[in-house]
């Protein structure tokens, strides 16, 4: 065989739940093949697996490894594209055949997921079924993106707010304060917006600030029902920032730290029963000598699809409203030109006519996002039960999900000195 090969419609490989994912399998023989049928596996399922060592010992001290494990199925299906199970055996030619093939998505599906301790993973599996010899076979994955609307989701755009009173001692002696305030515009971003962290802080003491950083962190938690019930959490740090000196002592000062949300999978990973997933925002603000640093955290809610109103943050200097469609009221001007202040680059105006225009952007309004492979690599999608030689099996697979660009062709510029990520 030349070439064995699983090919999609779309090239990113991403679908939602409830969708149509077509596409074609594609063979190219040297010589003739004698086939009895060609079928298609397409599975959805979620799997966790860990080993934990035994808390307590055997009878001869020894301590022992037991594995947990856990599984979810949501849909598995089998097709056939060319003759049958029970089917007489056909000699297929040589060169290029292709065999289409649509597979209609459930539509309460989690989103894709994959990690070391667990995934929530989508493939589709040809099978070139040969009599009385080793079967051709080729395997891939594709991406399940379910939407999560932050729209929808009241918390998403509640903004955080919380003041921080802290005291500096030395050999047991008071030697001065420092009062913070934190603050963040919402709770809900999407992969590819910047989560603003403003820190205003009042030093009244001689220890300097040696460095303010934030991280985006995710947190994970993983249920295992077999051989009994267990959990295993999990923390991993996703991308991070910090700003560093100059910082002046016994003043008030305001440092705004930009990070901007990579390419992860939705927060809480809903429809799956054995995965849990939420994101932490960690605010450290560290001191120098031995002073203990002071550290926050705050939940932060990951979506898809942005708050509309956060949107006239990004496009305020490119909005032009269009023309009334309705007769204006008497005694007001046609138009107004209104500037917009503390904006980022130029003073741009733009005209606002006195018609009832929405306060915020509409769904349709949105960037059409692009989709990123997840920041934490790639990972095999072979089956332990399934030959590594087969096609595909050893390609290593990494999810992709929607990220959006809201900055146009301009990075968002941070107003912190020293700022810079890692």
């Amino acid at each position: 065989m030349i070439r064995l090969a699983i090919e999609f419609d779309r090239e990113h490989r991403v679908y939602e739940p409830g969708e149509l994912v077509c596409g074609k399998v594609v063979a190219e023989f040297g010589r003739p093949k004698k086939i009895r049928a060609v079928k298609l596996v397409v599975k959805g399922e979620s799997l966790v697996e860990w080993s934990a060592q035994s808390e307590k010992p055997d009878s001869d001290g020894h301590y022992h490894y037991e594995s947990f494990s856990g599984r979810e199925e949501y849909f598995s299906s089998l097709f056939y594209l060319f003759g049958s199970a029970n089917g007489t055996p056909v000699q297929l030619p040589v060169g290029q055949l292709v065999y289409p093939f649509k597979v209609q998505l459930p539509i309460n599906l989690p989103s894709s997921f994959e990690h070391k301790h667990g995934h929530i993973r989508y493939t589709i599996k040809a099978v070139f079924d040969r009599p009385w010899k080793f079967d051709h076979e080729v395997k891939t994955a594709f991406t399940v993106a379910a939407p999560l609307n932050l729209n929808q989701k009241p918390q998403a755009s509640l903004s955080i707010r919380e003041e921080i009173e802290h005291g500096f001692c030395c050999l047991c002696i008071c030697v001065g304060n420092m009062g913070a305030t934190i603050s963040i515009p919402s709770s809900g971003y999407v992969p590819g917006q910047v989560i603003p962290v403003t820190v205003e802080y009042e030093n009244h003491s001689n220890v300097e600030v040696e460095k303010i950083k934030i991280a985006l962190n995710k947190r994970l938690k993983f249920y295992a029902s077999t051989p009994s019930s267990n959990t295993k959490e999990d923390k991993l740090k996703t991308v991070e920032a910090q700003c560093r000196s100059p910082f002046r002592n016994k003043s008030v000062n305001q440092v705004t730290i930009n990070l901007r949300v990579p390419s992860l999978p939705p927060s809480n990973l809903d429809y799956c029963g054995i995965i849990d997933l939420d994101y932490v925002l960690r605010v450290v603000i560290c001191f120098e000598g031995m002073h203990c640093s002071v550290e926050r955290k705050f939940s932060i809610l990951i979506g898809t699809i942005p708050l509309y109103n956060s949107l006239n943050a990004y496009n305020l200097n490119n909005v032009t409203a269009p023309p009334p469609t309705a007769p204006l009221l008497p005694g007001l001007p046609p138009t107004s030109v209104v500037q917009p202040n503390n904006q980022p680059g130029p003073s741009i105006g733009f005209v606002v006519t006195n018609a009832p225009y929405p306060s915020h952007p509409g769904p349709s309004e949105l960037p059409p996002p692009s989709y990123e492979a997840c920041v934490y690599g790639a990972r095999s999608i072979r089956g332990k039960e399934e030959s590594e030689y087969m096609h595909g099996a050893r390609v290593p697979f990494s999810p992709r999900y929607p990220v959006y660009n809201l900055y146009g062709s301009a990075n968002p510029t941070p107003t912190a000195p020293g700022y810079g990520t890692q």
